[in-house]
């Protein structure tokens, strides 16, 4: 196709294109439009038709081509907006505002208190895991700061390794992470869970042509199914497990001990 007008294309012409995108055979030719905007094309539009088609009828499927593609950026837009707005800009991880929905949906689903007016529950208990990195500050001082956002980029990639498909991994902020494991119905998962992510982080890292290493202290908080548990009781509960273990100088992962929610 030629610029931003449509292109006559005899039956032979458009094979390829056929072949290509899946157009069907029309009998004659084709009349395609590009789907174009801002200089990036999106596709075509296509309609049967011979090369006798009234001016007015491709000025129209040109028209149409240019809507299309404007409606597909402004998805894209959204889609690019939205993303921002949920996701930390550096390792394209969750942040809190999602973690936090996400979390305050799984404990609204398996809240099963009489007259909670609830969800259908969904098996299993949730699972917060708090992380905050042990020796990141030292990165940043030896190596600078591009090694310290490189060192955070992998260490995004080993717990998105560490965890199923179904659950949500976070940056919290700094050198803080979280996990966020749902429907476990066996409490091994949480422990085989936290185990891979304190060895998966105290593996070295390559960045900025420097080999480092740095450890992790994890709290670890569960709710079981039958509530009522709330967002802030959880993550209050987290975090008195990831300082308790943090205040031991180790690392490693320590579960909260007391009834979340008593």
């Amino acid at each position: 196709m030629t610029g931003p007008h449509p292109d006559y294309l005899s039956r032979e012409d458009y094979a390829r294109l056929q072949e290509s995108t899946g157009v069907p055979p029309a009998a004659g030719g084709l009349l395609v439009a590009p789907i174009a905007a801002a200089g990036r094309a999106y596709g075509v539009l296509s309609v049967a038709a011979d090369d006798r088609l009234a001016a007015d009828a491709r000025l129209s499927l040109a028209n149409w081509g240019v809507r299309v593609a404007e409606a597909l950026q402004r998805l894209e837009l959204t889609a690019e907006l939205t993303f921002r707005a949920y996701h930390d800009p550096l390792t394209g991880l969750a942040n809190r505002a999602l973690l936090e929905s996400r979390l305050e949906d799984a404990l609204t689903r398996i809240d099963t208190s009489p007259g909670a007016g609830r969800a259908p529950a969904r098996p299993g208990s949730v699972a917060l895991l708090l992380l905050d990195l042990d020796g990141f500050k030292q990165v940043n001082d030896v190596h600078g700061h591009p090694a310290g956002d490189e060192l955070l980029r992998r260490i995004a990639e080993r717990l998105r390794a560490c965890v199923r498909d179904t659950d949500t991994v976070a940056r919290l902020g700094g050198d803080e992470f979280a996990i966020l494991l749902t429907g476990v119905d066996d409490q091994g998962l949480v422990e085989a869970t936290a185990d891979r992510v304190v060895a998966a982080i105290r593996e070295p890292i390559d960045v900025e042509s420097a080999r480092v290493s740095v450890g992790v202290s994890v709290g670890v908080a569960v709710a079981e199914p039958g509530g009522p548990v709330g967002v802030r009781e959880l993550v209050r509960a987290g975090d008195q497990a990831m300082y308790h273990r943090k205040s031991l100088r180790t690392g490693g992962w320590t579960r909260y001990q007391a009834p979340v929610g008593a």
